[in-house]
């Protein structure tokens, strides 16, 4: 619904725009592919994962080498982490080992030596869906390039997260035999420790604990074609945290969205023409 609404509202601007400034304005579609960093570490460096950026844009030239250009567009991104927690088994499942009648004579005499650690391994992958509103100055560095800096502002309107747990608990791996024939204690262990047997996953949607509201810095490269269409490069940092409270596993920028856009564009009316006989046409006698 959000969605619908968002393209009528673009499709409504266009027809505005169309009847009363096509003469003055640069107008036109947008459309591109995020390349977002979600992810690095020792084994796999840098992993990134594509995400969508489309809409329209509306540039008004203040000058023959100056435009304030502002875009209403739907963008998505990701974030993962991986969080590594290690803590001991509770007295509750030895206990249950015990009284299921398992065996356990030959392990007793070794108890200071048994090892009673849990390592909790949690892989957590956030889809973020943004209705975003950057306005930038477009400076035209030539007759077929521009740069743009500017700032964006982004409404968060979906979050939809997955998590797998994975649980080691070597002491339980000595007596897993047993335990996968007792489906009573393995069913109370896996209650408290989800992911020890096999992946415990789930999923989940909802703004709840992330930020609404977004905000940061926009660096554009564009290179404008004969046939209006062009091709964009742009960078945009992020300044605040998407994470209402910051998981402490994140370093102090990394709870921030940070990626680059390539797209395609499309520009209606006749900016192009106007600005390039007005810096580039030679005077004919």
């Amino acid at each position: 619904m959000k969605k619908y609404v968002f393209y009528q509202i673009l499709i409504l601007g266009f027809v505005i725009i169309n009847s009363t400034f096509a003469q003055k304005l640069e107008y036109g579609p947008e459309i591109g592919l995020n390349i977002v960093p979600i992810s690095k570490n020792e084994v796999d460096g840098l992993v990134t994962k594509l995400g969508f950026n489309g809409g329209g844009f509306i540039a008004y030239p203040v000058n023959d080498w100056l435009s304030i250009k502002f875009a209403i567009k739907a963008t998505t991104c990701s974030k993962s982490y991986i969080k590594t927690d290690t803590s001991s088994i509770s007295d509750m499942i030895l206990q249950a080992i015990v009284s299921s009648g398992i065996d356990t004579s030959a392990t007793s005499q070794f108890q200071d030596y048994i090892d009673l650690s849990v390592t909790k391994n949690t892989k957590s992958n956030t889809n973020f869906t943004y209705l975003s509103i950057p306005i930038a100055a477009d400076f035209n560095l030539h007759e077929k390039f521009s740069f743009s800096l500017g700032g964006y502002f982004s409404l968060l309107l979906n979050a939809k997260t997955k998590n797998e747990i994975t649980q080691d608990i070597p002491v339980l791996q000595a007596f897993s035999p047993a335990l996968s024939a007792n489906p009573l204690v393995k069913q109370i262990i896996s209650g408290i420790y989800p992911g020890v047997f096999e992946p415990s996953n789930s999923e989940s949607s909802g703004l709840g604990e992330f930020n609404t509201i977004d905000a940061g810095l926009v660096v554009s490269l564009r290179y404008k074609m004969e046939n209006n269409f062009s091709i964009s490069a742009n960078f945009t940092k992020g300044f605040v945290n998407y994470y209402k409270t910051l998981p402490n596993m994140y370093e102090v920028n990394s709870g921030k969205h940070n990626y680059l856009t390539l797209s395609v564009g499309y520009s209606f009316g006749n900016v192009y023409t106007s600005k390039v006989k007005k810096r580039y046409d030679i005077p004919q006698e």
